[in-house]
């Protein structure tokens, strides 16, 4: 008995430690702004997009990024879909997402 409530205890602190920030709080990938974050460098695919201030279509467009330019990405959270991909990548240089459609395999979520 003793073994199964340390046990209870344990499993809801390992599945935090292992669960990506998805929060819609802007300021939750703004950490990612931090020089110690570990950022992926990815290129922007298909066409010049607008990166917006949350992970949402219906965002406010801080800037454009230039297709075939490479963008420091320190995390990612999920929102609106589009072309049925479902999260945004947070550029840490410009405080802004674009979505995961737009930015090379490097920034997916399997890496």
């Amino acid at each position: 008995m003793r073994l199964t409530n340390i046990s209870l205890w344990l499993l809801p602190a390992t599945a935090l430690g292992t669960t990506p920030t998805t929060t819609d709080e802007p300021s939750a990938c703004a950490a990612a702004r931090n020089p110690a974050q570990t950022y992926h460098e990815c290129n922007i695919l298909h066409s010049t997009v607008n990166c917006r201030s949350g992970p949402s279509l219906g965002s406010r467009v801080v800037r454009s990024l230039t297709v075939g330019k490479t963008y420091k990405f320190g995390c990612y959270k999920r929102g609106d879909c589009y072309q049925d991909n479902c999260t945004w990548d947070y550029d840490i240089d410009h405080d802004c997402y674009v979505n995961g459609y737009y930015t090379s395999s490097l920034c997916s979520i399997g890496q």
